[in-house]
């Protein structure tokens, strides 16, 4: 997350909109840096 090809801020924006549990399907070896990505951005 963050580094793709869909804005950042755009995912961020779906994640607040939703006011819901995220479930992060990014595989395994890359998992734990987009959780952390999320919660400082989210935070």
């Amino acid at each position: 997350l963050g580094s793709g090809t869909i804005d950042p801020e755009l995912i961020l924006g779906v994640v607040r909109a939703a006011g819901a549990p995220v479930v992060v399907e990014t595989p395994g070896d890359g998992q734990a840096d987009d959780i952390a990505w999320l919660r400082t951005n989210l935070s």
